[in-house]
């Protein structure tokens, strides 16, 4: 236990965590763990509901159970009688007194040799020598999956503690298949705050899990009390009023103001959204500090080494009915506005230049403030923030892989019409993109046409290149390459004239297609090297990608696999950079294509399943012009290989995450320190056509994850390591018992002690 192992190395251990989280629970156990290493006994000092004016010596005395004749006693003289004594302090609930409380045990630590200190607050006592243990609560789900088995919840502590507390309530409640992703839910709402999770088990008295978990919305009215609780706990709205008292004034402003933010958020914001007023935007960090001391607010580590910020969901929505209070005009949600509205500008430079990824990481971090904010521009019609924010969203949401989430950005603003503007332009263009991902030509040409008049009548140059590869693109597709050829060659023309690399290499590659499909290769093949090296100039790495990805194509197309295939992982090395669902997925395709090509049609079968799934998941589809070549593949394999073997190696390839479907791509040593690949793992007689029919090894990744299970480490303590979120580190734990086939971290320890000792 980490409490217990903080005594034995220092005199002052304090439990620092926000109200509900267990540091009273936590305490006590710790205490009770340690009672043979104090001859003197453990004393429970409860603070709680010591009154501020009271003399805290005589509260301590008197839970001590020491008498004097008359008067007030005094630290010394406290000291004094403690000095022989060899006992743990156990002092709980400190943060409303917190100054008196430090100078006493700062005293008596100074005057007596063998009395240590257990004290719990919602901040630090401050005083030399003191160890602090922090508790932010229980472990919980940190995805909500629909086929979450009561087995894998059983064994995550907030969930185990709902169900504790619900068969208290309700003696034959169990976690059942019907009801375990209700019990998730709550969990995961309830982010393991065990106050909250109690009060939520309380309710199973009258309502089912899925009820309880339903009316989370309003969290406050649902968790209403407990009778056993201390008042200050008896509903969590009192629990968080308890720390809102202990504010100052500026910090209750500052944490209303910050309530405004949906998620986690960076200092840049907090300073942009609280200032104003009472509050300078130098004060700012002061403040966020001082209400992460109370425990108001928590830190947390995101994409590298750069410090985020967020609330409880309880606190935040505390924290806005103050706001709703102090602030009725909305100062804060518009500050809020202008300054994501001021990020989603970074959308030209995600289309292309040195510095697309770390945008593009930038917006994915707070994609779910850039929905909150184009919500709010669109109902107070600001249209030209709107549109820039519906890009911005659209642009992430299709690199992660979800073309249904794109769409419903710009469909938000599409539908204001009379919006003249570049943006507007943008969101035109983006949606005949987004739609030819789809397969949808018809939307794709309508979008594209528009974009074209708009871009016409505002004297958008670079919206009329873009449109012209669109309706190029629709063209192609629609199998007309005469018409597709004269679009997409005065995109290209219009693209040299304006001097732009962006748009003279996305041309290229459009125009590039095209001259693929009028039976031109060595014309195809220049453009696609051209549009590379542009993009290797600059730095650029998503049109790269795309660019190699055709040019595997024409490759595989021309007799050329091994071209293909050195080209298509080319391509992904572009696209992981961003964690392109659809690139990969584009990949995949072509990856099985030139594998079949290779007789490697065991690969090619996995391959094609690997590929339906990411196409299933991501909601693009193959462009309809290369579906006969996918059909060409298939044929073959399947002839090949027989149908029941086909079928069976194309089922594996459907279970794998897009991250392992990529593994199978490569071959053993072709990347130093790589994976053990497909086709490595043959069994010495069986037929050369059934390489690669094994489950992918773990990523390097995996085996670091393993490693660090192996050591003990929980799912927090695995994402804290790592600088990872904990969904991030689950979904790592899981991968690694399904391709270990096994179902415990104990199997994962064993494993990882024989296989990675070295």
């Amino acid at each position: 236990m980490q409490v217990k192992g903080a005594l034995r190395e220092h005199r002052l251990v304090t439990i620092v965590g926000p109200g509900g989280a267990g540091k009273t629970r936590l305490a006590l156990e710790a205490a009770y763990q340690t009672t043979r290493s104090y001859p003197g006994g453990s004393w429970f000092i409860d603070l709680g509901k010591l009154p501020a004016h009271r003399a805290i010596v005589d509260h301590v005395a008197s839970a001590l159970r020491l008498t004097r004749k008359t008067g007030q006693w005094t630290v010394a003289e406290l000291a004094a009688r403690l000095e022989h004594r060899n006992a743990l302090l156990i002092i709980d609930t400190c943060e409303h007194v917190i100054d008196e409380v430090a100078d006493l045990v700062q005293e008596l630590l100074h005057s007596t040799r063998n009395v240590d200190v257990l004290a719990t607050s919602r901040q630090a006592l401050g005083v030399g020598g003191e160890q602090l243990v922090h508790l932010d609560g229980l472990e919980y789900p940190h995805e909500l999956q629909p086929d979450y088995s009561p087995a894998h919840l059983a064994a995550i502590d907030s969930v185990v503690l709902f169900i504790e507390r619900g068969r208290s309530i309700v003696p034959d409640f169990d976690l059942t298949p019907e009801n375990a992703s209700a019990v998730a839910d709550i969990a995961l709402r309830l982010e393991g705050l065990p106050l909250a999770i109690e009060l939520a088990a309380a309710r199973l008295r009258l309502l089912a899990p899925q009820q309880i978990a339903s009316r989370l919305e309003n969290q406050f009215r649902l968790l209403g009390s407990s009778r056993v609780a201390t008042q200050r706990h008896q509903t969590l709205r009192a629990t968080i009023e308890w720390s809102y008292d202990l504010c100052s004034r500026v910090e209750r402003l500052c944490w209303a103001r910050l309530s405004t933010f949906p998620a986690d958020f960076d200092i840049n914001a907090a300073e942009s959204v609280a200032c104003g007023g009472d509050i300078e935007p130098d004060a700012v960090l002061e403040l966020v500090g001082a209400l992460i001391d109370k425990s108001i607010l928590r830190t947390t580590l995101r994409r590298g080494d750069q410090t985020r910020y967020r609330f409880t969901d309880p606190v935040r929505e505390f924290g806005r009915d103050k706001l709703a209070e102090l602030e009725p005009n909305g100062v804060a949600r518009s500050r809020h506005l202008e300054h994501f509205s001021q990020m989603a500008n970074y959308v030209p430079e995600l289309l292309f230049g040195p510095s697309q990824v770390e945008r593009t990481n930038t917006l994915r971090t707070e994609r779910p403030n850039l929905e909150v904010a184009l919500i709010r521009a669109v109902a107070e019609g600001e249209m030209d923030a709107a549109d820039s924010l519906a890009c911005a969203i659209a642009l992430v949401s299709f690199a992660s892989g979800s073309l249904s989430e794109s769409f419903e950005a710009l469909n938000m603003v599409a539908k204001h019409k009379g919006n003249r503007s570049t943006a507007r332009v943008r969101v035109l263009w983006l949606s005949a993109w987004l739609a030819i991902n789809q397969g949808d030509l018809d939307l794709a040409r309508q979008r594209a046409a528009e974009c074209r008049r708009l871009a016409q009548l505002i004297d958008d140059q670079q919206g009329i290149v873009h449109a012209l590869q669109y309706l190029g693109e629709c063209e192609l597709l629609g199998n007309d390459s005469s018409a597709a050829e004269g679009h997409c060659r005065r995109a290209l023309q219009l693209a040299r004239e304006l001097n732009q690399d962006h748009l003279i290499a996305t041309a290229l590659v459009r125009y590039a297609q095209v001259l693929a499909a009028l039976d031109d290769p060595k014309e195809a093949r220049s453009a696609l090297l051209e549009a590379v090296a542009i993009s290797d100039r600059v730095g650029e790495k998503w049109c790269r990608g795309f660019a190699l990805w055709n040019l595997a194509l024409l490759m595989q197309a021309t007799g050329h696999p091994e071209e293909g295939v050195k080209s298509a992982r080319a391509a992904f090395d572009s696209k992981a950079l961003f964690e392109d669902v659809v690139g990969i997925a584009q990949g995949l395709e072509v990856m099985a294509w030139c594998s079949a090509d290779l007789d490697e049609v065991g690969r090619a079968a996995v391959l094609l399943g690997a590929a339906d799934s990411v196409w299933t998941s991501s909601g693009a589809v193959l462009p309809a012009r290369l579906e006969h070549r996918r059909q060409d593949c298939e044929r073959r394999v399947g002839t090949e290989l027989g149908v029941a073997d086909y079928l069976s190696l194309r089922r594996e390839g459907q279970t794998l995450a897009p991250d392992d479907a990529v593994t199978w791509t490569w071959e053993p040593g072709d990347r130093d320190g790589s994976s053990m690949a497909p086709g490595s793992r043959a069994v010495e007689g069986t037929d050369r056509n059934r390489r690669g029919t094994g489950m992918p090894p773990l990523t390097a990744r995996e085996k670091e994850v393993a490693l660090l299970v192996a050591e003990g480490l929980k799912n927090r303590e695995i994402a804290e390591r790592l600088v990872i979120s904990r969904r991030t580190a689950e979904a790592h734990v899981e991968h690694i018992r399904a391709k270990l086939g096994v179902s415990s971290r104990a199997q994962i320890s064993s494993w990882a002690a024989y296989q990675l000792d070295d």
